[in-house]
């Protein structure tokens, strides 16, 4: 389940300005915060200036980016107005103009199609894959929620996404969820029913999915805190995610709005998200990310408390069953590359406290080792600085550690 054409870890954002509204050196902002793959600002035929455009695809080239090309052209829900000639001769224009940069991976095709936009999509992301082949077509699809699947008029989500990959032959899945972000009761089971969902969708098919996370408060949902961005990376790794994007990164001009605080906001300061989101990032990608992109999940757990339809930890054949108040997440992961190696990967699922928590191995695994940073693996055995020692009881190995809110810690080991 490797995402196609890409060497690295997709993070990104939603795209939310015109390209000429923007800076030609814009992308030099966005390989600060540690994106790797992202949408690029909307070009606007007859409104963006095409040498500025091709500038800031240049200067993302230039700053080890990929992107996803916003070109209105390319909406797929413009074939209900100009019909699918009219359509294909758009998105000739569309590859005429940038097909050939090396900057650009894919191409935004729409947004959360309702049941009569769907067959558009479809359309759509055939007459890419025909006449765009060197690119990935990308369609960002709905969350699960039960009014949603009632408005589509769907019983069974599950097989609504099957049937978009079966009709679509798209390369991985896309969408969105923010309800992690508000405090009512329905908040985390939507959230983590959609990354079950998803995921499982994934691997049935066999290519990966991404989701879309929150970054600037609106309606309901929290202005997300340092903690809070950490808790869903990690989360939504934890749970087979193979590419991660925010919602959204620059203000819209749309001062009236309760949209606020985005990262990058109306008069244009760089917010604390800006940072935190930054922090977090390159704190990713200097630890879990090179690691997970190759890795494929097997198995999640959620310890103490389950959400979503995830199974509740009650012991396996390799970990111990720790009667804990502790909510945790606990996930299994190979390397088909180098298959002795097992991977555990832990996540604190608080976005407010840090836990100590100690997670035992049945039997005395022959070598047993924690990832640490820039590829560094350290064995564990002996004391762990302030986490405690490690102990080899009868029944296996003891790893104790203390989790921030929402911090993910990798462990690999040999039977």
């Amino acid at each position: 389940m490797k995402n196609p054409n890409l060497d690295k870890f997709p993070l990104g954002f939603w795209s939310t300005l015109e390209a000429g509204q923007a800076p030609i050196d814009q992308p030099k902002d966005w390989a600060e915060m540690g994106m790797t793959l992202t949408m690029g600002d909307a070009y606007k035929d007859g409104v963006t200036d095409k040498a500025h455009f091709k500038a800031m695809l240049d200067c993302a080239y230039e700053q080890g980016l990929k992107i996803i090309l916003c070109d209105e052209r390319a909406e797929s829900r413009t074939i209900a107005k100009i019909g699918f000639d009219g359509y294909r001769a758009n998105l000739q224009a569309v590859v005429d103009d940038w097909g050939s940069h090396p900057a650009i991976w894919g191409v935004h095709l729409g947004d959360e199609p309702n049941m009569t936009e769907y067959p558009l999509f479809i359309r759509a992301i055939h007459l890419c894959q025909e006449i765009a082949p060197q690119w990935q077509p990308y369609a960002n699809l709905l969350p699960w929620a039960p009014g949603v699947q009632d408005d589509l008029g769907l019983t069974d989500w599950s097989k609504y996404l099957d049937d978009f990959v079966k009709d679509s032959g798209m390369k991985f899945l896309s969408y969105d969820c923010y309800t992690q972000m508000r405090s009512d009761p329905m908040a985390w089971p939507i959230y983590f029913h959609n990354l079950k969902l998803y995921g499982d969708a994934a691997r049935r098919n066999d290519i990966p999915f991404w989701t879309i996370l929150l970054s600037v408060p609106h309606f309901k949902y929290r202005n997300p805190s340092l903690d809070d961005i950490r808790w869903q990376l990690n989360t939504a790794v934890a749970s087979g995610a193979k590419g991660i994007s925010w919602f959204y990164l620059y203000q819209q001009n749309i001062w009236y709005s309760n949209y606020r605080n985005a990262p990058v906001n109306q008069v244009g300061r760089k917010t604390q998200l800006y940072y935190d989101i930054s922090d977090v990032q390159n704190i990713f990608n200097r630890t879990l990310a090179p690691v997970m992109d190759k890795l494929t999940l097997q198995k999640v757990y959620h310890i103490c408390k389950a959400y979503g339809g995830f199974e509740l930890f009650y012991g396996d054949e390799e970990v111990e069953f720790h009667d804990s108040e502790e909510p945790m997440i606990m996930s299994y992961f190979t390397d088909e590359a180098d298959p002795e190696w097992k991977y555990l990967l832990l996540v604190n699922n608080s976005c407010t406290e840090s836990v100590l928590y100690t997670v035992t191995l049945h039997g005395h695994p022959s070598e047993t080792q924690e990832l640490i940073c820039d590829g560094e693996w350290r064995s564990m055995s002996g004391k762990l600085h302030d986490d405690g020692d490690v102990k080899l009881t009868e029944t296996g190995m003891q790893l104790p550690h203390w989790y921030a809110p929402g911090q993910a810690v990798l462990y690999r080991y040999k039977r």
